[in-house]
């Protein structure tokens, strides 16, 4: 049985006011990248956040949602961890390959970010929840082609501007994706229908790889 403050954070309207905030703290920062010539690569993973966040606005109604608050916490910091970059501001940073390979890399992931977002329509949240399945477009190769350009993305800035905080907060990123995609998937498990796109797509992050 729910809880009050579970039944709260359940409602339709929270999370569309949160990425409402979060759309407006992306498009500051967003904007202070490129004023502040920071990098393609940094500058498309907040043009993205913007974008996801503010599709957010817009999504299906979902049939039903976690109510545990621990994974509303997970689900936002997994879907935002690329703001912690723009922290990194002033810290000493190296080049580990040219510029056109990790421009380059982050073109291609934000490409994947575009096909996974018209593959999911309106079928998309922040937290675990449960709306119609999409099983074409880029759902047809993997699970999580979002939570991939997200990574591929990641790291075409930290190729570019490598630094050991930067590492840093790649491999937090990556381990709450990872813990984040678990969570989604614990959560729909129960769904018939999920559990035979599972075994028709293993893969969650890369086709024939993992």
């Amino acid at each position: 049985m729910q809880t009050k403050w579970q039944k709260f954070w359940c409602l339709p309207t929270v999370d569309r006011w949160v990425a409402f905030v979060l759309v407006l703290v992306t498009v500051q920062l967003a904007l202070g990248s490129i004023e502040d010539k920071r990098g393609f690569a940094l500058t498309v993973m907040l043009v993205n956040l913007v974008i996801h966040n503010g599709l957010l606005l817009f999504r299906h109604h979902p049939q039903r949602v976690s109510p545990r608050l621990w994974v509303w916490f997970l689900a936002l910091a997994g879907a935002n961890w690329h703001l912690w970059y723009v922290l990194l501001k002033g810290v000493p940073t190296t080049a580990l390959l040219p510029d056109w390979i990790t421009s380059g890399l982050a073109f291609v992931g934000t490409l994947l970010f575009i096909w996974a977002r018209i593959s999911l329509g309106r079928n998309f949240g922040i937290v675990p929840a449960q709306r119609e399945l999409v099983e074409g477009g880029a759902y047809r190769f993997m699970r999580h082609p979002l939570y991939t350009s997200s990574l591929m993305t990641s790291l075409a800035f930290l190729l570019s501007h490598f630094s050991i905080p930067a590492l840093t907060i790649w491999f937090t990123g990556l381990g709450l994706l990872v813990m984040k995609a678990f969570q989604e998937e614990f959560f729909l498990e129960s769904d018939p229908q999920y559990a035979r796109y599972k075994m028709r797509v293993p893969y969650r992050f890369f086709p024939e790889v993992i």
